[in-house]
C-alpha cells in the first residue's frame, strides 16, 4: 500500500501550475459559473489543478508496482479462477479481468481503499453540481483481499444520483484501455480532466459551462503534465474519422468508436462487453 502526500509537489511544479494560470488559458473562474479574482483567475483553480494532478501521480505510482499499468477494478477484484475441486474455495484475485467492474466509482473507491489518497482528494473544489459530495465516512474495513472485497461499496458516482467524486477520467474500454490506461508518458494523451459538456458541445445549459456554453478547466497527460485548456479539445492531436479526415481529437466525445483509441474523457456509469454509458454533467 502506497500514500502520496503533498511533499510530493517539487517548488517547480508550483511555479509551472501559476505560469499556465497566469498566461491567460485559465477562465475557469467564468467557465464554472464562480467568482472571478480580478485578473480572471479562479481562487481556487491553483488547488484544482493541484489535486487532479495528484490523482495522476498516484496512478502512476500504482502502474510503477504493476507493469506500468493503470489501477482497474476489474483486475483488483478479478472474476472467479477456474472451477476449484469439490471443497476447495477459489483463490481470490487470481481469475480473469472482470470488465463490469471498470467503472468511475469502483475506480476511485479502489485507489482510497489502498490509502493512494483521501476520498476528499476527488471532489473539485469548484465543483458545481449538488449532487457530488464528498464521502466523509468511506469504510476502509472493507478492504479485505482475503474475503475478496477490496473497496467500499457505497462510494458513489452517478452524475444524475449521487457522486463522490469529481473528475473525468480516460474510459477504461477499447483501444485506448488497452493503449494509455499505462504509463506511457505521451505528451499529447490526456487521461485525467474537469468534467466537460455531453459529446463536447457547447452547451450554456451544462454545469461544467459558462452561461455562454464556453467551456475551460484542468487536464492531466500521460507525462503528468497539466494543461488550463480553454477548449474542449487537445492541441496538435487527431484522429482520423469514419471518413479517413483527420480531426481534432476532442475530450468529452467518441471520436473513434467505442471501441477506438481517442481520447474519450468522462464518468463511466456502467461497462459491459459491448460498450460503456457516459456521463458528463
Amino acid at each position: 500500500m502506497k500514500s502520496i502526500g503533498r511533499r510530493d509537489f517539487a517548488l517547480i511544479d508550483a511555479l509551472a501550475l501559476v505560469s499556465c494560470l497566469v498566461a491567460g488559458i485559465a477562465v475557469m473562474g467564468g467557465v464554472m459559473g464562480q467568482a472571478e479574482m480580478p485578473d480572471g483567475v479562479h481562487p481556487k483553480s491553483i488547488d484544482d489543478a493541484g489535486r487532479i494532478r495528484q490523482i495522476h501521480r498516484s496512478m502512476l505510482v500504482f502502474a510503477s508496482d504493476n507493469k506500468d499499468r493503470f489501477p482497474l477494478p476489474g483486475l483488483i477484484n478479478r472474476l472467479p479462477d477456474l472451477p476449484s475441486p469439490p471443497g476447495v474455495g477459489n483463490a481470490p484475485g487470481i481469475g480473469p479481468e472482470d470488465d463490469s467492474l471498470n467503472t468511475t466509482a469502483n475506480l476511485y473507491a479502489a485507489m482510497i481503499a489502498q490509502n493512494y489518497y483521501e476520498s476528499k482528494l476527488v471532489i473539485s473544489p469548484v465543483e458545481r453540481n449538488p449532487r457530488v459530495q464528498i464521502d466523509v465516512d468511506y469504510d476502509y474495513n472493507q478492504y479485505k483481499p482475503a474475503a475478496d472485497t477490496y473497496w467500499d461499496r457505497g462510494f458513489k458516482a452517478d452524475l444524475a444520483e449521487e457522486s463522490n467524486a469529481s473528475y473525468a477520467h480516460l474510459a477504461m474500454f477499447g483501444e485506448r484501455k488497452k493503449l494509455e490506461w499505462r504509463a506511457t508518458h505521451n505528451v499529447k494523451f490526456a487521461v485525467l480532466s474537469n468534467r466537460g459538456p455531453k459529446d463536447g458541445k457547447a452547451d450554456p445549459a451544462s454545469l461544467t459551462c459558462g452561461p455562454h456554453g464556453n467551456w475551460a478547466g484542468n487536464v492531466v497527460f500521460q507525462d503528468n503534465h497539466i494543461e488550463c485548456r480553454p477548449a474542449t479539445s487537445s492541441d496538435g492531436r487527431t484522429i482520423a474519422t469514419a471518413a479517413d479526415e483527420p480531426e481534432v481529437d476532442n475530450f468529452f466525445s467518441v471520436d473513434d468508436g467505442v471501441y477506438g483509441k481517442d481520447m474519450v474523457l468522462g464518468f463511466i456509469r456502467q461497462i459491459g462487453k459491448e460498450g460503456f454509458e457516459l456521463q458528463w454533467d
